[in-house]
């Protein structure tokens, strides 16, 4: 079952929860607002998260599982309250 989170104060709010659904493969529901469906409830199974040189923020790669395919979500598009 997708955990849903309820945003808190800070940054720092979802750090420890991100990381434990990415080691336990847990999926996430979340808004994302951009990419090619923006605003559009996404359901995820977490793989990894990254920066890119030359770009700000940081990035998770996950299994889209709404499209049956990998995608790049950055962090400060993701919407954590759908």
């Amino acid at each position: 079952m997708p955990t849903k989170w309820r945003r808190s104060s800070g940054f720092r709010w979802w750090a420890s929860e991100l990381l434990a659904a990415i080691r336990s493969q847990t999926p996430l529901t979340f808004r994302y607002i951009g990419g090619s469906r923006p605003g559009d409830i996404r359901t995820a199974r977490p793989k990894e998260l990254f920066q890119v040189a030359g770009y700000p923020g940081c990035y998770l790669l996950a299994d889209d599982l709404d499209l049956g395919d990998e995608r790049v979500f950055r962090l400060d598009r993701i919407d954590w309250q759908p």
